[in-house]
């Protein structure tokens, strides 16, 4: 998570980064703004929950990280191969995808559990966690030539 906060190895890279103040986590967690544009690494550093879209960046939490709802899609996919997806870290990092159609565009990693449930859930670049759940009618976790860079 180091390389990740303000500072950080990844905040000073020259990739699009935007870290969120922590006075803008509600009760613990973070939502974007409908129609959030951002692009790059998105450093939260509370709990993030996703509502129904399309976010084509890095979320990086401090907390755990969830989403739900059909047809959201999370990653910067081959825009940016070897970029993660989701990265939840701390000691409650967790990771929840909930929905039918969902994508992650990107690897989960999280310092605690991943889990997606939902039809035709799709797990691009692969997931790391301590357990690792996926479940759904056609769901699937697969490689591709753009989740390992260079």
């Amino acid at each position: 998570m180091e390389a990740y906060r303000p500072g950080g190895s990844v905040a000073e890279s020259g990739v699009a980064y935007r870290a969120i103040p922590a006075s803008a986590c509600l009760n613990g967690t973070w939502s974007p703004a409908a129609g959030d544009t951002s692009m790059g690494v998105t450093y939260v550093p509370c709990s993030v929950a996703l509502n129904r879209g399309v976010y084509s960046f890095t979320v990086v939490a401090e907390g755990s990280i969830s989403f739900a709802g059909a047809g959201t899609t999370v990653g910067q996919g081959s825009a940016t191969p070897g970029m993660p997806a989701l990265v939840s870290g701390g000691p409650h990092g967790a990771v929840s995808l909930a929905g039918a159609d969902t994508t992650v565009l990107g690897q989960v990693v999280s310092s605690g559990p991943v889990r997606s449930t939902g039809a035709r859930a799709q797990l691009t670049c692969g997931a790391v966690g301590t357990t690792i759940a996926v479940s759904g009618a056609d769901s699937s976790a697969r490689m591709v030539p753009w989740c390992v860079s260079g």
